[in-house]
């Protein structure tokens, strides 16, 4: 995939002299693999998406607040694989904790060789993070991850969306196997 910019001269330019004076410079890269979090489906949300049966029981879990069963090990990706991601983009999402009374919730990143991976059990586990709620109301079950691209690193926060003093980090470098 080519980036083809406005002024392909000036473009020449700004970047020898980035590149002299920044010894890894890169202004975008395409990923070569997906990148995401694990979470959880509700049961008949599992089924009609055809997770397969086998994997269904060994990873569902009862959901008391809901009073439903939660499939687990389901791949939510990020940024999936063959994008092209900008140095220095973020992208964040929103998830909720699956119990109210959770006081810590685990998030665990991941990535893939496949562009839509479904399961998380076939993808490369890379870090697990565990993030501290203080409470269990409800407004207090948001949880914020952010993915932070850089030219050589991955560094992903996770905190709970109205207690960001509980924000935690993990960085990454890129997985090229």
């Amino acid at each position: 995939i080519m980036i083809k910019p406005e002024r392909p001269m000036l473009t020449v330019v700004e970047g020898a002299a980035l590149f002299g004076i920044t010894e890894n410079y890169i202004q975008a890269r395409v990923l070569s693999k997906t990148y995401g979090v694990e979470g959880a489906l509700f049961l008949d949300e599992a089924k009609s998406i055809k997770i397969p049966d086998s994997h269904i029981e060994a990873h569902k879990l009862y959901h008391p607040h809901h009073a439903k069963w939660r499939v687990t090990g389901i791949f939510c990706p990020i940024a999936s694989k063959h994008d092209t991601i900008y140095t220095n983009q973020v992208i964040q999402r929103t998830t909720t904790r699956a119990h109210q009374n959770d006081s810590y919730v685990s998030v665990t990143i991941w990535c893939s060789n496949e562009k839509h991976p479904i399961l998380t059990p076939t993808c490369q586990h890379l870090a697990s993070m565990i993030i501290k709620f203080d409470g269990s109301d409800a407004k207090d079950s948001d949880l914020e991850i952010e993915f932070h691209f850089y030219d050589t690193l991955l560094r992903v926060f996770a905190y709970p969306k109205t207690q960001p003093h509980h924000k935690k980090e993990v960085e990454l470098q890129y997985a090229t196997n």
